[in-house]
Parts: structure tokens; C-alpha cells; sequence
């Protein structure tokens, strides 16, 4: 797939194939489209976002459904430069596994803590993970 590069970038979990659907917001249609599913992904300057009336729908139903994603300035997949750079990078950084639960509060969490941003996100197939700089000291 190689470098995808800058843009605005919405990665979630792909309920039906597995791994994670990747979207481009395209200016000129003013709208977004799959570009990928992928297992693994960097995205940087990251959000956090839950949409409410996806998340009351499973609540009420029981049924999954894609109603909580992140959004990132900058995206790279397995294969390009740029991964392999931003994991050397990150090998600095702390990291924290971060959960979501779709029937369970409106919010992405690290710990007990309220996730909305993170400089960093690594989507793995054993999940995704969070980076910020190490306390220097």
C-alpha cells in the first residue's frame, strides 16, 4: 500500500472482514472513502470520536456496529518508509493499550482515564496502542 501521507485519516474496526478500515477525507467530494482494511497502522496527531446515536443504537439493539473511530492528521501502513521510521521512533515513547466497549460508556479509555487525544496510535492485531514522550529527569 505504501505512504498514503497527509490528509485527514479515519481508522476503525472493521466489524465484518477483520482489521481495520482506513478512510480519506477528499475535499473536492466532501466526503470520505475506504482507501484500505489493514491489520496494522500508524496514525499521528490522533482524536478520539464516539458518534451518540450509533453508540445508544447498540446499546439498545446488542448489536455491534462502527460508531466510534479515530481521526489522525498523518497515516502510514506496513511497507512504507514511513512506518518503519515512526516505529524506531516510538521505541522512545510510553505506550498504553487503550479499550473501548460498545455497550459500555461513550468514550475510548487508557486505564480509567477518558481517552480524546494522543500524539500517536498504533493499530495492531492485538490492538491498538497510545505513545507520549517519556518524563525526562
Amino acid at each position: 500500500m505504501g505512504d498514503l501521507g497527509r490528509g485527514l485519516f479515519y481508522i476503525y474496526r472493521n466489524l465484518t472482514k477483520g482489521g481495520y478500515s482506513v478512510r480519506k477525507y477528499m475535499p473536492r467530494e466532501r466526503r470520505t472513502g475506504v482507501i484500505c482494511v489493514t491489520d496494522e497502522a500508524w496514525l499521528l496527531c490522533v482524536s478520539f470520536k464516539v458518534n451518540m446515536g450509533g453508540f445508544r443504537r447498540a446499546r439498545r439493539t446488542g448489536h455491534r456496529n462502527v460508531h466510534a473511530f479515530a481521526a489522525g492528521a498523518i497515516l502510514a501502513l506496513p511497507g512504507s518508509d514511513e512506518f518503519y521510521r515512526i516505529t524506531e521512533q516510538m521505541k522512545g515513547f510510553n505506550r498504553w493499550k487503550v479499550f473501548y466497549d460498545p455497550f459500555g460508556a461513550p468514550h475510548f479509555f487508557v486505564g480509567e482515564q477518558h481517552l480524546t487525544q494522543a500524539l500517536a496510535a498504533h493499530f495492531t492485531p492485538k490492538g491498538l496502542y497510545v505513545y507520549c514522550p517519556r518524563a525526562q529527569g
